[in-house]
């Protein structure tokens, strides 16, 4: 099947535990058609499907020296489709529609090129607002391969200058791996593992005779090989799953980058095989099924796991059988084998061999029979009801069945309610779950309740007839508190009567502890000016423009800057200055 453009689509979706999916690699995409948008020599510093934070990394990071200000260059011909910018994410952010199909992502931008410049901030004055998102219609700026459309920066939740780059499918706007479109980016490291995890998958099952997780190290014999190490005899029984932790790197730079395929043979076997060749941004959270979530909270190891949860969405998986776990009840010897490919073909192989006993012998003390009623299941809706907490999810927040568990305590001081200790945390949540907290009789600000949890992070809070409703993508522990200390502002370039003829712009933090800050408003003699936002230094700052030009000092003008957080608690800072 294709779509409108003539490009097929790849299917990737297992309905049964054993799944027959067409061959990999099937899929082909032009490799000839885009360049790179740098003129730096090429240094990877995050290649796609990297495990990031709740996420896969959808593109390419190029390394820019540690410096902004390199010009960036359109991939190939089209249209600036899209224009963005946001305190956080993608920072300032420009898209460009390609007649083929496709469509090229530059994130973390410094700055546009002219005719971009102008669109954002017409834009940001008539709406009177910092974060935008624009759609410009075909043939508004159209741009030829290589011109030159922006320079690169630091800006969104960018940790360090440099370029990120995406390759989508326009009509879907999935991003695709853009090292499989031909790019010249050298690569001649193969991928490295560093740990391999064997997982009991229920109580009948067992490794070395206990029923947890064993974690084996394991060490290089060769270019690309390795072995467990100590050599050692391990056992199991029963439905048994893996886990394996690896990564990438490539030519010129040190960074630990992302696998684009790992398989897992038992005899010779598939059982196991996935390929990061294109994601889906509504799946992409599931990246936190794909790995040991708990282990991951723990010591912040990404364990990747080769079985598959079954409310796991994502279609990187494209040979599963057992859903990548693998039955041993036969007493017996087994030869397994982990293959990890990159996108230039190099690869790491770990081979292994279990020894399968014929029956369960676990040191793991039974588990107490658990109550039916308390069983949320990962397709169906999901509630609970208490005298002062209240949860509901929808089908598919859950990636599998959990017995769901709740407790109430005393709240911390400052609380207007119970301490409501809701499951456990290292369950992850593919989508957001309502909660309801009772709050105490003496809360009378209820405008300013929120819900926080108790590593003080606040949540859009409503309240309603004794209730804070809120909600949350992740389990923990929450409570009722009041926000009502309003933000800070802390001018840095600028002081009441200063001369600012020689300064070019305007600069001032901004902070809030708790429930953070929902908006800003600057002005110059009564006029909306822009001010951006830098959420990493929380800096706000306004270049001075033709509103507001150099006289030598000569006239005065008044600065005044509003901030609100999101309970409405507001600050004000306002200056007279000369310029």
């Amino acid at each position: 099947m294709v779509n409108r453009f003539g490009i097929p689509y790849l299917f990737s979706i297992c309905i049964s535990l054993t799944c027959s999916l067409p061959a990999w690699g099937q899929s082909t995409y032009p490799t000839d058609y885009f360049r790179l948008p740098l003129d730096l020599p090429v240094a990877l510093s995050g290649t796609f499907g990297e495990l990031r934070s709740n996420h896969f990394h959808t593109g390419l990071d190029f390394r820019t020296r540690q410096t902004t200000g390199h010009p960036v260059r359109a991939a190939a011909d089209g249209y600036i489709s899209r224009l963005s910018e946001s305190p956080y994410g993608y920072g300032k952010a420009l898209y460009i529609d390609h007649p083929n199909g496709y469509t090229t992502v530059y994130a973390h931008l410094e700055r546009f090129a002219p005719a971009a410049a102008a669109e954002l901030k017409k834009s940001q004055y008539e709406h009177e607002t910092f974060s935008a998102n624009i759609l410009l219609p075909p043939g508004k700026i159209p741009v030829k391969k290589g011109d030159i459309i922006a320079w690169s920066g630091n800006s969104g939740s960018s940790a360090g200058p440099h370029l990120h780059f995406e390759i989508r499918h326009t009509e879907s706007e999935e991003p695709i791996n853009p090292l499989l479109f031909g790019l010249p980016v050298p690569d001649g490291v193969p991928p490295t593992i560093s740990g391999l995890f064997i997982y009991p998958i229920n109580d009948s099952s067992s490794v070395n005779g206990a029923g947890f997780r064993a974690g084996f190290s394991v060490a290089r014999t060769g270019e690309g090989t390795y072995v467990v190490q100590p050599s050692q005899t391990i056992t199991v029984y029963g439905r048994i799953g893996f886990g394996i932790i690896a990564h990438d790197q490539l030519d010129g730079a040190p960074n630990r980058n992302g696998n684009y395929s790992i398989e897992l043979k038992k005899d010779g076997e598939t059982i196991y095989y996935a390929e990061t060749d294109r994601l889906n941004f509504s799946h992409n959270r599931a990246m936190n099924a794909h790995i040991d979530y708990a282990a991951y909270l723990l010591d912040g190891r990404r364990i990747q796991k080769s079985y598959v949860s079954p409310g796991n969405p994502l279609t990187i998986y494209k040979r599963l059988r057992n859903r990548g776990s693998a039955w041993f009840t036969q007493a017996g010897t087994y030869r397994m084998e982990y293959i990890v490919r990159d996108v230039a073909g190099n690869r790491a192989v770990l081979r292994f061999t279990l020894t399968a006993t014929d029956t369960l012998e676990t040191k793991t003390p039974p588990q107490p029979p658990r109550n039916e009623a308390t069983r949320f299941r990962y397709d169906r809706t999901n509630a609970f009801a208490g005298p002062e907490f209240r949860l509901h999810m929808q089908d598919s927040t859950l990636y599998e069945d959990i017995h769901f568990e709740y407790r109430s305590g005393e709240g911390p001081s400052g609380s207007f309610s119970q301490l409501h200790q809701v499951h456990h945390r290292n369950i992850p949540l593919h989508r957001f779950v309502d909660i309801a907290i009772k709050t105490h009789p003496g809360l009378t600000d209820t405008a300013r309740a929120l819900v926080v949890n108790d590593r003080k992070q606040a949540f859009v809070t409503a309240w309603e007839a004794g209730w804070a409703k809120t909600k949350v993508r992740e389990f923990g522990n929450f409570y009722v508190t009041v926000d009502n200390t309003p933000p800070r502002i802390r001018p840095v370039t600028i002081s009441a009567g200063k001369d600012m003829s020689k300064n070019s712009a305007i600069e001032v933090r901004i902070s809030d502890d708790l429930s953070g800050i929902q908006s800003f408003r600057g002005s110059i003699d009564g006029k909306w000016v822009l001010m951006e936002y830098d959420a990493k230094t929380a800096t706000l700052r306004h270049v001075f423009d033709e509103r507001t030009p150099a006289n030598n000092g000569t006239v005065k003008h008044t600065f005044h800057l509003l901030v609100s957080d999101m309970k409405n608690n507001t600050a004000e800072f306002e200056a007279d200055f000369r310029r």
